[in-house]
């Protein structure tokens, strides 16, 4: 479980935005944290990672100063706990990619025989960094200059990821000097919505990322989404299997404010919740009900 989240806006900052998000989405992931910032206009890129909460990369991203940007709070499912665990992870390649992932590959052992037949090195025991290096090397099968680069190589991309990768992804790719790219696994495991507003569009694992929680779109299982802009958004369907979520972020992993597939996570717990004393009532009383403990703090709502 993690959470990634992402902003690009069309004029102005958005350290602030994002770390906001990233603070909603905190209870994704309290291992570690990272942001990745570039601006657009002097085409710096900034960076910083670090172990703990959110609040530990509070002064370095303070500093930054970028159009668009990505981040992740780490829960750790796979790999090492060190700092090359840490999201997101970068690659200095076509003035930079960056990558934010929530969920869990399966077939870890065949991506990386793809990679060393490739002789492509990885720093990382994170399946994340994987699927980096495997995005690169097929857009490198397409383009050698960042400027050729279209939405139907994108889509192309996308799909060769979708072939090669089995398991659960939410994914944000930022490409320093093309947009932002996001997609979702072919059966959407993992949640992921984004937000379009006036001067920017946020990416997040969850609706309680935004400012206006009701104002989202869900990104599609099997379904690629590219952002160029506040104004330019294109989607296409690669695949079209039925959606089959997990059901662990209704019960447990989500916050209760949160839609997931525009389900409300409290409603959601609420109706479980009345299905459990109707299994009880069968057997017993619930008046004769001494204690009723919320193991964990999400049961509260039962």
């Amino acid at each position: 479980m993690c959470g990634i989240g992402a902003v690009i806006h069309n004029n102005e900052n958005i350290n602030n935005l994002l770390y906001e998000m990233l603070f909603n989405l905190q209870h994704r992931g309290q291992d570690s944290s990272g942001f990745i910032v570039h601006n657009s206009s002097n085409k710096k890129t900034y960076k910083c990672r670090e172990f703990g909460l959110l609040e530990n990369n509070l002064y370095k991203i303070s500093k930054f100063k970028g159009n668009i940007g990505i981040g992740h709070v780490r829960y750790p499912t796979y790999g090492n706990i060190t700092k090359d665990e840490i999201q997101p992870f970068y690659e200095e390649v076509f003035g930079g990619i960056s990558l934010s992932h929530n969920g869990n590959i399966t077939n870890c052992n065949e991506i990386i025989d793809i990679l060393n037949k490739n002789h492509i090195n990885y720093t990382s025991t994170s399946d994340s960094q994987l699927i980096l290096k495997l995005f690169i090397l097929f857009l490198q099968r397409y383009i050698q200059d960042i400027n050729d680069i279209t939405n139907d190589i994108v889509y192309n991309v996308v799909e060769e990821i979708y072939n090669n990768c089995r398991g659960s992804y939410s994914i944000i790719i930022m490409i320093n000097n093309f947009g932002i790219i996001t997609f979702r696994d072919i059966y959407g495991i993992r949640p992921l919505v984004y937000s379009r507003e006036n001067d920017y569009v946020a990416i997040a694992s969850e609706t309680i990322g935004f400012i206006n929680d009701s104002n989202y779109t869900n990104v599609k299982n099997g379904e690629v989404v590219i952002i160029k802009d506040a104004n330019t958004i294109y989607k296409k369907q690669i695949y079209n299997y039925p959606l089959t979520p997990c059901l662990f972020e209704y019960i447990y992993l989500a916050r209760p404010e949160s839609y997931i597939n525009d389900i409300l996570v409290y409603e959601y717990r609420e109706k479980i919740a009345e299905q459990i004393v109707n299994m009880i009532n069968k057997n017993i009383d619930v008046k004769d009900i001494d204690y009723i403990i919320p193991v964990p703090q999400t049961g509260i709502i039962c």
